[in-house]
């Protein structure tokens, strides 16, 4: 399963700043979690609480220029999907991208021989883990997308994104 690369870095920088905070801007990282503790026990129950207030600390920009300068390897979440799908290793018959899941699903479905049930399947599909990525366009300036282009050059070209 493949995502496009501008998405999955809107969507970690939703979600998974906290992993990026904790390993190169510390204190934006503590100040977080400093600012939920002295929100009461309400506050400190919610993860969202502490994830805001991190990307209040760190711009987008400032997140993707820390990518470019650290690095991608040093998380799952950020690595290069080529590398996580070992696409010089595997051989696939075919990659689904995550933007359109059911109908790569029915593709693959069809191919393997399961019919209704895997329609059955596709129909109690629900994305558990959607970032709050509907703002994501009015986070990219030329800037964030060039580096997000170069540093993710080989997903852009290898599973067929454009740039």
């Amino acid at each position: 399963m493949a995502r496009d690369p501008y998405t999955r870095v809107a969507s970690n920088y939703h979600n998974k700043i906290n992993r990026y905070a904790k390993r190169f801007d510390l204190c934006a990282y503590l100040c977080s979690y400093l600012g939920q503790a002295l929100g009461g026990t309400t506050a400190w129950r919610s993860r969202g609480d502490r994830i805001r207030r991190m990307r209040a600390g760190i711009s987008f920009d400032r997140f993707v220029r820390g990518l470019q300068r650290h690095g991608v390897a040093w998380d799952e979440h950020f690595r290069l999907q080529t590398q996580v799908l070992r696409v010089e290793d595997v051989s696939y018959h075919k990659i689904v991208r995550m933007e359109h899941l059911a109908a790569g699903l029915r593709e693959v479905f069809a191919c393997a021989g399961v019919g209704v049930a895997g329609e059955t399947a596709i129909a109690r599909l629900a994305w558990l883990n959607r970032s709050d990525t509907a703002k994501a366009p009015d986070l990219w300036t030329p800037a964030a997308r060039a580096i997000v282009a170069d540093i993710y050059r080989r997903d852009f070209e290898t599973l067929g994104y454009p740039t």
